[in-house]
């Protein structure tokens, strides 16, 4: 009898710690959602779904700028409307750090990025995702994909 009640204790107990020690999956405003495409628009500006995470509107939205565009650059979009997945613009995997005074500027205050992406429609978030503190906001937003490869290619950062 007492061997089938230490049996059960040592069952019970190992359900607790199983059950408490597995790992919490991350939900929403944790999660790093890769840069969408929508569509392109007959002046190849791609249209992107990007999203960005931040304890106040403005600073997701400057996050949510700064994914999309960093996504074009070094990653490329896969994802969404197949017809516009592009690679990414700059193929050296060594570039973030071979550049990295030119890109902290670039993505600086009032940096170089502005310039070529915009929130499109209304300029208010799609989407609204919330997890302990932290909100993830989902944007629309424009990029000249074209004109920043010119920009790119004029600093000397790609061929």
């Amino acid at each position: 009898m007492k061997q089938r009640i230490l049996f059960q204790l040592l069952c019970a107990s190992a359900v607790v710690c199983v059950l408490s020690c597995r790992s919490v999956e991350s939900i929403s405003g944790y999660y790093r959602y890769d840069t969408e495409c929508v569509t392109v628009n007959p002046d190849g500006t791609h249209i992107v779904k990007t999203r960005g995470t931040g304890l106040d509107l403005r600073q997701a939205t400057e996050n949510a700028l700064v994914n999309a565009v960093n996504d074009v650059l070094f990653k490329g979009i896969r994802n969404g409307n197949s017809d516009c997945n592009q690679s990414p613009l700059i193929s050296d995997p060594n570039a973030r750090e071979t550049y990295k005074g030119y890109f902290r500027e670039f993505y600086g205050e009032n940096g170089d990025y502005r310039q070529f992406i915009t929130l499109t429609g209304d300029k208010l978030p799609r989407k609204k995702l919330k997890n302990k503190g932290k909100t993830a906001f989902e944007f629309l937003a424009a990029i000249d994909v074209e004109r920043l490869r010119n920009h790119l290619q004029n600093d000397h950062i790609i061929r």
